[in-house]
């Protein structure tokens, strides 16, 4: 945002006047580089002017600006654009166990600025996984059967990032065999189970015959 802005030269018209100190153009000018964004404004008036947005691939770094109005320049300002402000923390994160992993989700942070990705981390040993965002699950593999973790979910951007609390323990598990065909494996008998089994029919045919003599 900026005030009182004035062209530093006479308009072209040959008239003595300065140009009018509305200001509805603005330019950064990188110093070291000499790369240039032009932002319109997005308020202003007599004595003010408030740019849009910075576009999401300036970088930080050292700057001039120098606002336009009817073709009139005013003198450069020198200017620092830095990062912006870290995000806020992720919400309402839930694990869920699965064999030797955990996949966890989340709710993005609100108010702040945007996270630009999330990283998971499990404790205890660390392993983690990285998404993008807007991305709100991602799964850490690599986990012990049995043992009991904790998970945070940290946003992340250029400016910060900012973590959850940590997630009651969950303990990753195995779960049932499946074949590919999603039906559950059936047990079968091995050699001694077939043997008893002829057995105990073979048996049972003899007394059926006992019962019928009688």
């Amino acid at each position: 945002m900026g005030q009182r802005f004035t062209g530093d030269g006479e308009a072209s018209g040959g008239g003595t006047g300065q140009s009018a100190t509305h200001a509805p153009l603005l330019r950064l000018q990188r110093v070291d580089n000499g790369a240039v964004a032009w932002l319109p404004a997005s308020a202003s008036n007599a004595a003010g002017f408030t740019a849009r947005a910075l576009p999401p691939d300036t970088t930080p770094g050292p700057y001039t600006a120098t606002l336009f109005a009817n073709g009139m320049a005013s003198d450069a300002v020198p200017l620092l654009v830095v990062p912006a402000g870290g995000p806020n923390a992720p919400t309402n994160v839930i694990a869920t166990p699965g064999n030797a992993r955990v996949t966890v989700r989340w709710q993005a942070p609100v108010g702040g600025t945007a996270p630009t990705s999330y990283t998971v981390t499990a404790q205890p040993g660390g392993a983690s996984c990285t998404v993008q965002a807007p991305a709100t699950t991602c799964t850490v593999t690599g986990l012990t059967n049995g043992v009991t973790y904790t998970f945070t979910v940290t946003a992340n951007n250029a400016g910060g990032s900012a973590s959850a609390p940590p997630t009651g323990g969950v303990a990753p598990a195995p779960g049932p065999v499946v074949d590919p065909g999603g039906a559950q494996a059936i047990p079968t008998l091995g050699e001694w189970g077939v043997l008893l089994l002829a057995a105990l029919m073979l048996l049972a045919g003899l007394r059926a015959r006992r019962s019928l003599v009688v």
